[in-house]
């Protein structure tokens, strides 16, 4: 019976602040001119509940109950309360003082109303009051549904309904918990890496020992290490390519798969446990209590909670396979090989597989080597596929058409022969060639005196922008740098950067600069140094070893 006079009360307090949510709207829309239109798609809404919920009403006073089909939405999770807390929330956005007028008021009134449209300061309330009003037509949808149904059929069909209706409320609520666990979404950088993939390369990987035993679940974790610049991300995002196909075939046998983008300056630890859960419930499309529990009591989980959840997660999975790129970009990144070390030893986690790659660091050897095995990337495979890299730069940069093909063949043997197995040397050394005339001499001087280093590549393009174009390409390499700290959105909007750059280098030389700066022109002066994304709209840094350079540098 208690719980009939709870549903009762909420219906009636529902149809009241309909009533005075509708009356305000009424009187904005007649008093102010140039009223937002939401305010009228609220009045219609707020109309359509009230209806539904006097609706209710009736069918309490006719029996003095209410159909079972509505007590069995009951309760604080239930669609009707979720309407009530939905309904409260939107009237809170409105001012309360104009709810009632009259006829000898009214002018008063209007100019009233007129005044306070700023107070009700809409344009910053429109998106929460659209949220609210989506919450509300999946909640009075779910009502309506049940008051539709026949009363009278099996008992155990209506409770079928209930199912799926109580299916439908906990799909938002899954959504919420999903970002929740999900601070930073590695995705974007997973796409920009496999696109930038040649085909063939790294299939070395494929065919190596060390790879069958970890897929065939031989080995718990793979380690795979290299110096800067060797391709290790490219290489993770086709592994990762080759995992996902892996994975196919059975629903539960699934792939993960986390970036420690360098950008984000951060310990990756919790983060990445935050992605896996994430990836993990989407992929279930559930939630397990204990997540819905650390959800509801709101702040940030510790390692250990997260680690809880984890194990929790792992019952509904036979194999979960889990890709981590980049562990040196962690900053500190104790706590993250402590989660790998924890993920690998402990017989709670026996059904997750790792695949992580690094830079050498110390830290990172002493932890990886005793509990993986390790892969190089430091062998003549990574030559071969160097030199297949630069054979199809060559082929498909038309700056190269008309040079000779001997020419061709000569930058190819020196550039794969000296990129000592790092890709990004190779790509800056074929971006600076192609930047020059077609002279025989000059080529085979630059091909004699190559750089040994990225930072002494990176030296060589800085020097070569010409004098009167330094100052814009600082200040534009410095607003890339400064937008990716101050946000962790790798990439900049080109206008915005063109604009920022321009402007400050003007303020910096104390002239008016009369060049057009577009993107084509910042790609010229830039070259290898910034990477700008297919339609032209964003940059950011070709590679995270420029950041590097520039940060040691203080350029």
């Amino acid at each position: 019976m208690a719980e009939v006079v709870a549903i009762v009360a909420s219906v009636i307090a529902v149809i009241q602040m309909t009533d005075r949510i509708g009356n305000i709207c009424r009187h904005y829309i007649e008093s102010v001119q140039g009223c937002p239109s939401e305010l009228r798609v609220i009045l219609l809404e707020t109309s359509m509940l009230k209806v539904l919920f006097e609706n209710l009403q009736f069918f309490y006073n006719l029996n003095n109950n209410m159909p079972n089909t509505i007590s069995s939405l009951a309760g604080q999770d239930g669609p009707i309360e979720g309407c009530k807390k939905s309904i409260t929330t939107l009237e809170a956005l409105f001012p309360s003082d104009f709810a009632q007028t009259n006829g000898q008021q009214a002018s008063r009134k209007r100019k009233k109303l007129t005044a306070t449209l700023a107070a009700l300061a809409w344009p910053l309330k429109e998106k929460r009051a659209k949220k609210l009003l989506e919450e509300i037509g999946q909640y009075k949808a779910t009502i309506s549904l049940v008051l539709t149904a026949d009363s009278f059929q099996d008992i155990k069909e209506i409770k079928n309904k209930a199912d799926d209706i109580h299916d439908i409320l906990t799909e938002t609520q899954r959504h919420e918990m999903c970002k929740w666990l999900q601070r930073t979404d590695p995705s974007p950088l997973h796409n920009r890496a496999y696109s930038l993939y040649e085909p063939e390369t790294g299939d070395w990987m494929l065919r190596s020992p060390e790879w069958t035993n970890w897929l065939d679940k031989k080995h718990r974790c793979l380690w795979i290490h290299g110096i800067p610049g060797a391709g290790k991300t490219v290489l993770m995002s086709h592994l990762r390519e080759r995992v996902k196909k892996h994975c196919r075939n059975s629903r539960r046998i699934v792939h993960t798969y986390y970036y420690c983008y360098f950008g984000h300056n951060q310990d990756e630890a919790a983060h990445f446990l935050g992605s896996v859960l994430n990836q993990l419930c989407r992929q279930s499309n559930l939630v397990t209590t204990e997540l819905h529990e650390l959800y509801k009591t709101g702040g940030e989980p510790s390692l250990i909670e997260l680690l809880d959840a984890l194990e929790g997660v792992m019952n509904y999975f036979d194999t979960i396979y889990v890709v981590i790129d980049a562990l040196d970009e962690s900053f500190p990144r104790d706590n993250l090989l402590r989660v790998l070390r924890d993920l690998v030893t402990d017989v709670r986690f026996q059904k997750i597989q790792i695949l992580a790659s690094s830079r050498e660091y110390i830290d990172i050897e002493t932890a990886m080597q005793a509990i993986s095995t390790p892969v190089s990337m430091s062998n003549s495979f990574v030559v071969e596929d160097i030199r297949l890299h630069v054979r199809s730069l060559i082929t498909s940069n038309h700056g190269f058409k008309r040079w000779p093909q001997d020419m061709l063949n000569e930058i190819e043997d020196s550039v794969a022969s000296g990129a000592r197995g790092m890709f990004r040397w190779a790509v800056c050394q074929i971006d600076a060639l192609q930047r020059m005339k077609c002279d025989r001499q000059a080529i085979q001087a630059a091909l004699a005196d190559l750089p040994k280093t990225l930072d002494e590549t990176y030296d060589r393009v800085l020097l070569a922008i010409p004098q009167e174009e330094r100052l814009f390409a600082y200040h534009a390499l410095h607003w890339i740098s400064f937008h990716q700290a101050l946000h962790e959105d790798e990439n900049i909007a080109s206008l915005v950067l063109l604009q920022a750059a321009e402007l400050s280098a003007a303020k910096a030389s104390k002239k008016t600069i009369h060049r057009f700066y577009d993107i084509q022109t910042l790609r010229d002066i830039c070259g290898c140094l910034v990477h700008v994304n297919s339609n032209g709209r964003r940059v950011t840094f070709a590679h995270y070893t420029v950041q590097e350079y520039l940060s040691r540098t203080q350029i």
